[in-house]
């Protein structure tokens, strides 16, 4: 297995493994090189793409790497002082844009209108569409009952006060009304949420039911309980986002306004995006297997470019000689760390479209010869 060492420097790991600590650490990198196996000598050197005599002795190939790594560690300095300036200047433009963006950003927050606290009342005949029930994402709040709202603001009825958005008669029980109110609000729209989130059968709420439930929130005593809900009750049917009807002869609440929890939005919001979910997963999916069949593709091709390039010139230097598929085949073996006769395909279809290489079958196996 070859690894990599000092940046371009490449020694066998398992040639390193054998040799002392101070070997390792000390020893000039010439002198370790010179004492590395020539395979890994060959592979170095074809990994750099310097050309090189293949029966040249250790010594030679050494001071070939080592000149080669001089001159790129020369160019090293520079090169990182230029990469630190670009960085540095890149960070200090998007730092100006960053500021910019920013100032504008709390300019256009500072200068825009802020959104209408309550929403206008609805005439006598309006009625609120079915169709759009999710009032809770609006931007204002929904006008109380006993109140009329303009322009953002409410104005509650006579002898009524405004308690958490809500205009409640001005007595003694107002806290608990409020607060009663508030929990009957919020379990309605809720049941109405859960139906259409497909986490429950029903919208709508039987008075029975919704009774237990504010008896329980509410922890007021038996006495006190039913005054308090009586009036909470008149709130509720004349709400016109509430609908109060019989249902198989029970009493039912139905909100037209409904909550919906967050892992609701998120199911829904994927629900109607589902095509183009689908969509981007296949592209998704296309594109990723498009770069790795490219990835292979070159890798493919920087093999075969590499080691018909050391097989050309070993054929090269025999002067003609005719080498056979299995004579080329073991000197892959010589100079790589993968199967040669895994790679051959690759480098044999390299070879045989170079024009300085003639081949033809023998009638056994491919024979091949440099052309001069």
């Amino acid at each position: 297995m070859v690894v990599r060492i000092h940046g371009d420097r490449l020694l066998s790991k398992t040639w390193m493994n054998r040799k002392s600590p101070s070997l390792q650490n000390n020893t000039p990198v010439t002198n370790r090189l010179k004492e590395a196996p020539k395979k890994d000598l060959f592979n170095i050197l074809l990994s750099m793409r310097i050309h090189f005599d293949y029966n040249a002795d250790s010594e030679t190939l050494a001071k070939l790497i080592e000149n080669k790594f001089d001159h790129n560690s020369k160019n090293s300095n520079s090169k990182m002082i230029l990469k630190v300036y670009t960085f540095c200047h890149l960070l200090f433009v998007l730092s100006i844009f960053g500021a910019l963006f920013l100032t504008i950003l709390m300019l256009i927050i500072y200068f825009i209108p802020k959104k209408t606290k309550f929403c206008d009342s609805l005439m006598p005949n309006d009625r609120i569409n079915i169709t759009d029930i999710d009032l809770s994402n609006k931007k204002c709040i929904k006008c109380p009952v006993f109140g009329e709202c303009q322009n953002g603001n409410v104005l509650c009825d006579l002898n009524y006060t405004l308690i958490r958005h809500h205009c409640i008669f001005n007595d003694v029980d107002r806290i608990f009304v409020s607060k009663m109110l508030e929990t009957a609000y919020n379990v309605l729209q809720r049941r109405a949420g859960d139906y259409h989130c497909k986490t429950s059968n029903i919208d709508w709420m039987s008075a029975q039911e919704l009774e237990n439930i504010l008896f329980r929130d509410s922890k007021l005593a038996n006495s006190n309980f039913p005054k308090i809900y009586q009036k909470v009750l008149e709130y509720l049917t004349k709400d016109k986002s509430i609908i109060f009807k019989d249902l198989d002869d029970i009493q039912v609440f139905l909100s037209l306004e409904i909550k919906r929890d967050f892992q609701c939005k998120i199911r829904m919001s994927i629900y109607k995006r589902l095509n183009y979910i689908i969509l981007i997963s296949i592209a998704s999916v296309i594109i990723m297997v498009s770069l790795y069949i490219i990835y292979q593709k070159r890798k493919n091709q920087q093999i075969a470019h590499r080691y018909s390039s050391f097989l050309i010139e070993q054929m090269k230097r025999s002067k003609g000689s005719q080498q056979t598929q299995q004579q080329l085949i073991s000197k892959l073996n010589m100079v790589s760390s993968e199967n040669g006769k895994k790679i051959w395909p690759l480098v044999e279809k390299k070879l045989t479209k170079s024009p300085f290489v003639q081949s033809y079958y023998n009638g056994s196996e491919s024979v091949f010869k440099y052309v001069f």
